[in-house]
């Protein structure tokens, strides 16, 4: 946020930036970058073809969307 506008970088600047950190996982110090779907289409993507483990924050409201959640199997049974 900045003068209470969400300001999004440039996927290109985003980009560079991820292949010019060292290797391991990235974290996205954004609140919340599933908020925009475009936005996030374009950065998931960018991450993906980077091969990069990453995490962050986000809203229950992305788990709604059913475009970014994968439906996971029932684990077989722990044994404890």
């Amino acid at each position: 946020m900045h003068q209470r506008r969400c300001v999004q970088r440039r996927m290109d600047r985003v980009e560079a930036d991820i292949q010019s950190m060292p290797a391991g996982p990235v974290a996205l110090l954004d609140a919340n970058p599933a908020e925009s779907p475009e936005f996030a289409a374009n950065l998931f993507a960018v991450l993906a073809r980077a091969g990069r483990k990453w995490f962050s924050c986000a809203s229950l409201k992305s788990a709604a969307d059913r475009q970014w959640v994968r439906r996971r199997a029932p684990a077989a049974a722990a044994v404890w």
